[in-house]
């Protein structure tokens, strides 16, 4: 798994704020350990590995992306995409799973989503997912204010 920083094009005011709710961070089969999260632009809001903890996080720090691992105590990174989409309808998901978690790939697909990820995902993958939902993001945003123009 790679964990260094690639040449990054670098975003100074990340603007998107970024949330991670996955159990296996320090022990390599999930998100790199060691992710520079700042230097690639990426404004890290918060981190916790179950649902009963994440959702206050969640609630106070307003993610626009969050990374959930499927697989979870006390609620899935499934049961907190929908509550959170309740209260955050624009915040972006990346689904992180085993190959044996085909369910979170066809959730994946609906709205909010942005694929799924295999673990352990490396850092560029995370990064380029990391890159189109900021894309997405930027269009939902520009949308939404050429709505109130018209």
């Amino acid at each position: 798994m790679d964990n260094h920083c690639p040449s990054l094009r670098y975003n100074p005011d990340m603007r998107y704020r970024v949330f991670l709710f996955e159990g296996e961070v320090d022990n390599g089969v999930g998100i790199p350990g060691n992710v520079d999260w700042a230097s690639a632009g990426i404004k890290f809001c918060g981190e916790e590995t179950d649902g009963d903890t994440a959702l206050p996080e969640i609630g106070s720090t307003q993610p626009d992306i969050l990374i959930k691992d499927i697989e979870m105590p006390f609620m899935d990174g499934l049961q907190l995409r929908k509550v959170v989409r309740e209260s955050i309808p624009r915040v972006k998901t990346i689904c992180l799973g085993g190959r044996d978690e085909s369910r979170c790939a066809q959730s994946a697909v609906k709205p909010g989503g942005t694929g799924f990820r295999l673990k352990p995902v490396s850092y560029q993958d995370l990064i380029n997912s990391y890159e189109k939902l900021s894309a997405a993001l930027d269009r939902d945003t520009q949308e939404r204010e050429d709505l109130k123009l018209l």
